[in-house]
């Protein structure tokens, strides 16, 4: 390794700035509009209800060259609560590189979250897109994969889809007979009546979330905290970022919920479901909700729906109303910092429920 003229210490109050500075330079293009607001990074790294993150950098003389941060998030585990890590934002500056900093930043941040007490560590990076590039300095550090998690899809627009890869325009008609035709199969094949079920929309979620969240939670072996402290937080006024919460009642009691979001990529309007919970046998509910958001997205004139999720209940759901496995997935990746779980239990897939809302990036 190269001599290195930076140090690595903890986070302190004031680095915010040199922190965008290098998110901008190490991402491009490619860093989130939000990520480049001082409010967002506030809300993701100060105001976490659950408390602050963990913060590790690589200091050249008082200039931000990398980056290791680590999220603060509250899971059951077999009906025990935990607080895990989410890592997120691991950059190097453009100028720093290949000299040891991702694995230096990495067993700091990871060894000191063990000695906080946090059990675990988690990670989603996208396969094509992260993945292999941060992998590798991952298994430096004692990460492994867990498993992948799909991206499940539902064409709604044919015709921007092929233009937004052939680059045709005289292939539009096609992509429009297909929609057409694509359309009337699913619509026979998810014939489904929404009668025993209101939806009201919302732009927060008031305590009788809670309630919901601890009749369902003993449903699922390992499961992000959703009550209404943390669904607050995560969905109702996020500087730059703006979600669309429904929520599912059967006689005035609330029998699910979903959070959805659009974004442009690739040159598509993408709509996402971001987040959806019901009692895991209620699959009625669950295929009312995906069929409202369906609905809800044609209305907005997206080119596809997506959806994240790690339970096969929910896939086989999805999947039944017209959604696809798409060619992305997400690699789940775990760092054990201290003895308390083995690898055995945390890579065991169908004992996981994960959505995009378990992520920053959606």
């Amino acid at each position: 390794m190269p001599d290195v003229s930076w140090k690595i210490r903890k986070y302190k109050r004031g680095d915010e700035a040199g922190i965008l500075a290098l998110a901008r330079n190490a991402f491009g293009k490619e860093l989130l509009p939000e990520k480049n607001l001082t409010e967002f990074w506030n809300w993701e790294f100060r105001q976490n209800p659950i408390g602050d993150s963990k913060i590790w950098v690589a200091d050249d003389h008082g200039k931000i060259v990398g980056h290791y941060a680590i999220l603060p998030e509250r899971f059951t585990v077999n009906g025990t609560e935990h607080i895990l890590g989410l890592v997120v934002d691991v950059m190097t500056h453009s100028e720093y590189r290949y000299q040891g900093m991702f694995t230096r930043l990495g067993r700091a941040a990871l060894e000191g979250a063990g000695n906080e007490g946090i059990p675990f560590c988690t990670g989603f990076p996208m396969e094509g897109s992260t993945a292999s590039i941060v992998l590798p300095g991952h298994f430096k550090v004692g990460w492994f994969v867990g498993f992948t998690i799909p991206v499940l899809i539902r064409p709604i627009n044919f015709g921007a889809i092929i233009q937004s890869f052939l680059k045709n325009p005289k292939l539009s008609k096609i992509g429009r007979l297909i929609t057409h035709l694509y359309d009337r199969v699913q619509s026979i094949r998810a014939r489904l009546s929404s009668n025993e079920i209101d939806f009201k929309s919302a732009t927060s979620f008031s305590k009788e979330i809670t309630e919901f969240w601890n009749e369902v939670s003993q449903d699922y072996g390992i499961i992000g905290v959703r009550d209404r402290r943390y669904l607050d937080y995560r969905f109702s006024s996020v500087p730059g970022r703006a979600y669309h919460i429904l929520i599912a009642m059967r006689k005035s009691r609330i029998v699910g919920y979903m959070v959805l979001r659009e974004m442009r990529r690739m040159e598509l309007d993408f709509g996402l479901i971001v987040d959806v919970l019901t009692q895991r046998n209620d699959g009625y509910t669950r295929r009312v909700l995906f069929k409202k958001a369906v609905e809800y997205f044609k209305q907005r004139s997206v080119d596809l729906v997506g959806c994240m999720i790690q339970s096969k209940e929910y896939q086989r759901d999805l999947k039944a109303l017209g959604f696809l496995t798409s060619p992305e997935k997400y690699y789940f990746i775990v760092h054990l910092n201290t003895g308390q779980f083995d690898r055995k239990t945390v890579s065991a897939k169908m004992r996981w429920f994960l959505t995009w809302a378990d992520l920053d990036t959606i």
